[in-house]
């Protein structure tokens, strides 16, 4: 009996507050959600328009910074220059897929006569104190066998065929990275309507061809908001041309950005101006978030969409970024950081 009291009075409140013990300090795990991204992609042959989502469950390796929702929702209002208008006398409007590559064949035959300086994406690009950038002699050798010029073909608000041009680079047989205001032009509301991709062009020199284009992939807050984040977009070919060139590997992981590397890129500047030569440049990173990177490589308008790259050993290359433009807030370049959503996207357009 006295056992018994002593049981209710003293033991079983003990043991009642160590079971209230342990049951707070022991948490229930939460079960991790898939992310959702949303992508639009253009058929280039039949001109359809469709939506796609993509999920993941395994979150970027990256920095979060405190104003990194603020970044998220930091838009460029692009400034498209006047772009060459294509001799063309026909009806745009019966323009089929097939012909943009006549039309582009015969625009390089007589590039010589081209007088443009303005062929251009945006003119949202600085040169970041004296211009550093250096022309590549060797466009076979890595990184740049990977980087490719792009010649981009849209239509005008007047119905008028014009051309502009850019950078990308490869990175599996069938796919290529660019800026997503090289795909989609915010001005216009809408896709280009062609284009082609040259790995390594030097001059008039294409020491691995010319490919076209299949499909273009741009992500939906791209579209929405021109969120700098969201600045890159996907080119799927028609054929395989990186078992020729080559490709590079992308990474989002931290120690790329952490670790104090030197950045490079290259990419065609102002191809009219410099001779469709390809360029390079060296630089610092400024500043990072888990999907923005700011930079102070010297760079001008046709080098958007050109790679990020660290050299992370000797003469092995990681794609951290995608550069994308001049960040006026900053006043520093800026380019979307590689993430798990980018790299799902490359996935996916090169099984599709």
């Amino acid at each position: 009996m006295r056992y018994t009291k002593l049981l209710k009075k003293i033991i079983l409140p003990v043991l009642l507050v160590c079971t209230s013990i342990i049951s707070v300090s022991t948490p229930v795990l939460a079960k991790d959600k898939s992310d959702e991204y949303t992508f639009v992609k253009k058929d280039l042959k039949s001109g359809e328009e469709t939506s796609m989502t993509l999920k993941h469950s395994k979150k970027d390796r990256s920095y979060v910074d405190d104003d990194e929702s603020y970044v998220d929702e930091i838009s460029s209002d692009y400034e498209y220059n006047d772009d060459e208008i294509l001799d063309y006398d026909g009806n745009i409007d019966d323009l089929g897929y097939d012909d943009y590559s006549e039309i582009l064949d015969d625009y390089y035959k007589n590039k010589d006569s081209n007088n443009v300086t303005t062929d251009s994406q945006i003119s949202l690009f600085e040169l970041i104190g004296r211009d550093n950038r250096e022309i590549v002699d060797d466009t076979t050798d890595k990184p740049y066998r990977s980087i490719c010029l792009l010649d981009i073909i849209y239509r005008d608000n007047d119905k008028k065929l014009r051309i502009t041009h850019g950078t990308g680079f490869v990175t599996s047989d069938n796919v290529v990275v660019t800026a997503g205001h090289c795909l989609y032009r915010d001005d216009l509301d809408r896709f280009v309507e062609y284009v082609e991709v040259s790995p390594g062009y030097s001059g008039d020199y294409e020491p691995y061809g010319r490919e076209t284009s299949r499909t273009l992939y741009v992500p939906q807050k791209f579209i929405d908001n021109h969120s700098q984040s969201y600045d890159y977009g996907v080119i799927r070919l028609n054929n395989s041309i990186g078992d020729e060139c080559g490709n590079l590997s992308l990474s989002s992981f931290d120690k790329y950005v952490e670790n104090d590397y030197e950045l490079h890129t290259a990419g065609y500047p102002k191809p009219s101006d410099y001779d469709y030569q390809m360029y390079e440049c060296y630089g610092d990173l400024d500043s990072y978030t888990s999907k923005l990177i700011r930079h102070d490589m010297d760079t001008e308008p046709g080098q958007s969409g050109s790679p990020i790259l660290v050299e992370y050993r000797a003469n092995k290359y990681k794609v951290i970024g995608v550069h994308g433009g001049y960040d006026t807030d900053r006043d520093i370049n800026r380019a979307a950081r590689v993430t798990s959503a980018m790299k799902d996207l490359i996935d996916d357009a090169s099984e599709s």
